[in-house]
């Protein structure tokens, strides 16, 4: 019986940890973001860490179309001539989470048929190994006159394989830009 406890209690936190998703942001809170309507995106010769960003241009695309989308319905318009640009860094890095447990077992003893099986306590540790990926994305607001950092939100999610769903990309877009101050009216 330990055993299936020990066992539900390694599930539950496998469990949780595989949904948890970690999100934070900060901001230069002297700026008005009142006046900012209209973004687009830092050009890569001034993005330093455009080369970080995961090689993939599916997902490249489905971050730009989840970022226009989500800036849209906040009232920010995607222009050519931007009050600020919005830059994006995405990295997906591989973990292994082992968990390892003292297992009881009582075994016996007995003679059927000519055999003999053992009576007694069997005792071990027995591990347990999970492979994931963790997802980090960061999203970066730059005025576009003098190029300084206004605002910067990030997320991490634990994700299966070496890509990101359109869901997941959607809702972590989501979960940042929700605390992007929305220039107010």
């Amino acid at each position: 019986m330990k055993s299936v406890n020990m066992y539900l209690i390694a599930l539950c936190h496998v469990f949780v940890i595989g949904c948890a998703t970690y999100k934070s942001y900060d901001y230069d809170q002297d700026i008005n973001f009142a006046k900012y309507k209209m973004f687009n995106w830092l050009p890569e010769s001034q993005d330093a860490n455009s080369k970080q960003f995961v090689k993939n241009t599916i997902i490249k695309k489905r971050f730009k179309r989840s970022i226009i989308e989500t800036m849209k319905n906040k009232g920010i318009g995607f222009h050519e001539n931007p009050d600020f640009y919005v830059s994006y860094h995405v990295s997906i890095k591989g973990n292994e989470d082992i968990s390892c447990h003292y297992d009881y077992r009582f075994h016996h003893h007995s003679v059927f048929y000519g055999e003999m099986y053992s009576h007694g306590l069997f005792s071990g540790t027995r591990c347990y190994s999970r492979l994931y990926n963790t997802a980090m994305l960061i999203i970066d607001i730059i005025d576009a006159e003098s190029n300084d950092l206004l605002w910067r939100g990030w997320a991490s999610k634990n994700v299966i394989g070496p890509t990101i769903s359109e869901q997941k990309v959607n809702d972590g877009v989501i979960e940042i830009l929700n605390n992007f101050l929305q220039p107010s009216d």
